[in-house]
């Protein structure tokens, strides 16, 4: 399993056979609010959640560190998060929208999201900043994100950055650099690098890394090869496998800027979790709406 907050994963552990390359849920939410700390806000937040998994984790994680940081949660209340899968989020926008929030925060899937843009449109909601977290990982999907003209209003929101060419790690695997992988892509693929990059590669090295350390082919060998996998240096960093079968990624905080080449492209903003030298980082910008 690769990417993703990992609650959502290990809540159905143990695992025997199974691991993943997750982020920790509240070092995401920590991101967050260090992001928000550069932004001149009234400190509101509004919420646009669901009630999957991911949506109740992140309403707690967020409530908590509001509070830690001084921030207000206009809507704060388990019962008003919507139902999973919902694509209609009018009355949850009309009620942040009438709180000032200027601060919108939403963690859904990508049709989700498109829903939900639309509602915003719809209202004439324009927060300072927005936060489109889970379904907004590749730049053709926030192009999809447009105003009733079919302009694209999608340029400088915020998502969580689960892996990004600027990091300066390296594949134990191919000796190829983040950088160096991502131009690959995109003289090959012809299409923009995005997260999924990352998420590849670091089951190759790590599978490399076990085979390397073993000499059988048997299941039990594999998976015990694979636990013993502590402070490895690949193209997430340095991992370790732990208890639960997780090994930690690095997260970081990115902003969907306007990019000539591919529409938009994502920009590295706050980046307090990578262990190594830290990515270049640009400030927020306010969302500029048409």
């Amino acid at each position: 399993v690769d990417g993703g907050p990992h609650i959502s994963w290990t809540a159905a552990g143990p695992y025997d056979y199974s691991f993943a390359c997750a982020m920790r849920y509240e070092k995401q939410v920590r991101e967050y609010f260090e992001a928000f700390e550069k932004m001149n806000t009234n400190k509101k937040i509004g919420l646009v959640l669901d009630s999957s998994m991911d949506g109740v984790g992140m309403l707690e994680l967020v409530k908590a560190k509001a509070a830690e940081y001084g921030y207000t949660i206009v809507n704060p209340d388990a019962n008003e998060l919507a139902q999973e899968g919902a694509t209609d989020f009018t009355a949850i926008v009309q009620k942040i929208q009438a709180e000032g929030a200027d601060i919108m925060l939403a963690s859904l899937l990508g049709f989700q999201l498109s829903g939900l843009w639309a509602n915003v449109d719809s209202l004439g909601y324009h927060p300072k900043f927005v936060i489109l977290s889970k379904g907004m990982h590749f730049s053709s999907d926030v192009l999809t994100l447009t105003n009733a003209a079919g302009e694209c209003t999608g340029a400088y929101t915020c998502i969580e950055t689960q892996w990004t060419r600027e990091y300066p790690f390296t594949s134990s695997l191919l000796g190829k650099t983040a950088e160096e992988l991502s131009a690959d892509f995109e003289e090959n693929v012809g299409e923009a690098p995005d997260v999924t990059i990352g998420w590849d590669y670091v089951f190759f090295d790590l599978i490399d890394q076990a085979l390397k350390t073993t000499e059988s082919t048997s299941s039990e060998d594999i998976v015990a090869a694979l636990e013993n996998i502590q402070n490895f240096d690949c193209i997430y960093g340095t991992l370790s496998c732990d208890e639960e079968h997780v090994f930690e990624t690095p997260i970081t905080f990115g902003q969907w800027v306007p990019d000539e080449k591919w529409g938009l492209h994502k920009v590295v903003t706050s980046c307090s979790s990578v262990p190594a030298a830290e990515p270049i980082m640009v400030p927020q910008v306010e969302m500029q709406w048409k």
